[in-house]
């Protein structure tokens, strides 16, 4: 896709604020503005000598020695007689309140080549700032009366030395299809590995062939296939996670699985071994902990757990007690807190070692997608099969109160799937699907607040496809979708610009 070069100007750049940063809807600042000077994210590097036998130095390497340098900027905004631009980066908005544990900072985003700049979304390009604040403030011209003929006037523009943690960039994406000749089977899910690598798990061909793992270690570009050699081909491979140097796999009807990352890798012809423990109420996701415990759930709110990567896994002491319902999904926010869900509004709490029901009024619709973003523990998100998007912003309050958040075409349909990508949850992009089984992909720039921050990337039918049920990410600019079989092979999509 052919980027637009940068062009400044007034007519074409509006100036955004979201206050109290990812989570919240990004509002228009003002029009009459601008950001210059921007500098900042290198890191101070080194050079590392040694001496030989002669004690001479010869250069051993270069080093980098400090976390990336703030960004610093200058943003301009024609003088009014009342000004809030300060109070707004400074944690001193009327909103704000004085505990000292609630988050204040607040982002700034210039948006640039507006088709109109009255539209929050109307940009092809966007740079955000993020946890923004002022650190001076000055003039553009002295504060002294002008020439008193008409038309010679000064515009007098207030200038703010500003400091930010980091810069954000938001392209315009496409939702592309490479699916190719790739598999012919459905794909369930797709989970990023690290850089350029992806891997993920199918059904299996209805036929004969077994359900398979695909891997791709240059951003789709190409796919090796390998088949999940400790099943039969009327089982079918439904979840993964990448759990240290291995890949483990959730079966429908058979015991989960396991390859390592280097067999992977390696195209090893058949890599796989079973884990041990489960041998009926088989699970149908799982999820990691960050001090490496495994968590799988499935029917009949079935829980296990492992504490050896997979190898092994016991029933947790809680499993089909706390909830007789499906479970369809999991997620933690770290080794202490998680949550689960499933049919008929089923919301679980993993809290400290224990498991309790989090009720959600009025809920009847199945929970088909869960998602945190980290460093918002506070909060979780998730999509139903009415097309509903929910949050809660207090979870761990003794009651804590949901809330649906609207956007285009919202309540209708299944959000299949949730993923958060950027700092603190910078934006969240989702996977609706419609009544006739297609899909289409959704960014949200505020990060979970919906409304007019969300864009649609591509529609139901273009790209042409039979659902996407997942969607894995590197950053806010770059993701691959899969979904079920379309025009004969499992759907793989691209996100990019």
């Amino acid at each position: 896709m052919a980027q637009p070069y940068w062009i400044n100007g007034a007519e074409y750049t509006a100036v955004d604020v979201r206050r109290n940063g990812p989570g919240n809807n990004w509002k228009i600042l003002d029009f009459d503005a601008m950001v210059d000077a921007a500098s900042g994210g290198g890191r101070s590097v080194e050079s590392d000598y040694g001496r030989n036998m002669r004690g001479q130095l010869f250069p051993l390497g270069t080093r980098t020695t400090s976390n990336p340098q703030r960004w610093t900027f200058n943003a301009s905004f024609r003088a009014k007689t009342a000004s809030f631009v300060q109070n707004v980066f400074t944690g001193e908005d009327e909103g704000a309140t004085d505990c000292a544990c609630e988050y204040r900072w607040s982002d700034l985003r210039v948006r640039q080549r507006c088709g109109d700049q009255r539209v929050i979304n109307s940009y092809e390009a966007a740079l955000g700032y993020i946890e923004a604040a002022v650190t001076g403030e000055s003039y553009s011209v002295n504060l002294a009366n002008s020439a008193d003929t008409a038309g010679t006037e000064e515009k007098l523009m207030q200038q703010y030395a500003m400091s930010a943690l980091s810069q954000a960039k938001y392209q315009k994406l496409v939702h592309i299809d490479i699916s190719g000749t790739v598999t012919d089977r459905a794909i369930n899910q797709i989970v990023h590995i690290c850089g350029d690598e992806f891997v993920a798990v199918t059904d299996n061909d209805g036929a004969a062939a077994l359900p398979q793992i695909l891997y791709t270690n240059d951003r789709g570009n190409t796919w090796t296939e390998t088949d999940i050699n400790t099943v039969t081909a009327t089982e079918n491979a439904l979840s993964l996670v990448v759990a240290s140097d291995k890949i483990v796999v959730i079966i429908d009807a058979a015991a989960p699985a396991y390859v390592t990352l280097a067999d992977l890798r390696a195209g090893t012809a058949t890599p796989f071994t079973s884990s041990t423990g489960i041998s009926a109420n088989y699970p149908s996701w799982i999820a990691q902990r960050p001090d490496g415990t495994l968590t799988a759930v499935g029917a009949s709110g079935y829980i296990y757990n492992s504490i050896d990567g997979g190898l092994s896994w016991t029933e947790d002491g809680q499993s089909n007690s706390v909830t007789a319902n499906d479970l369809n999904r999991v997620v933690f926010y770290d080794e202490y807190l998680g949550y689960a869900a499933g049919a008929s509004g089923t919301l679980l709490k993993y809290f400290r070692g224990s498991w309790s029901v989090v009720t959600v009024s009025g809920l009847t619709d199945a929970i088909t997608s869960l998602a945190l973003a980290f460093g918002r523990g506070d909060e979780v998100y998730f999509g139903t099969d009415a097309g509903d998007l929910y949050r809660s912003r207090n979870i761990l309050d003794n009651a804590p109160v949901f809330e649906t958040r609207a956007f285009v075409g919202s309540g209708s349909g299944t959000i299949t799937d949730l993923q958060f990508a950027g700092y603190r949850g910078d934006v969240l992009f989702m996977v609706q699907t419609n009544g006739s089984a297609q899909s289409r992909i959704l960014r949200d720039l505020s990060g979970g607040a919906a409304g007019a921050d969300v864009e649609i990337i591509g529609n139901y039918t273009q790209p042409a496809n039979s659902g996407v049920n997942s969607i894995a990410l590197t950053s806010q600019n770059f993701g691959l979708v899969v979904g079920e079989i379309n025009s004969s092979q499992g759907y793989i999509g691209k996100v990019t610009y």
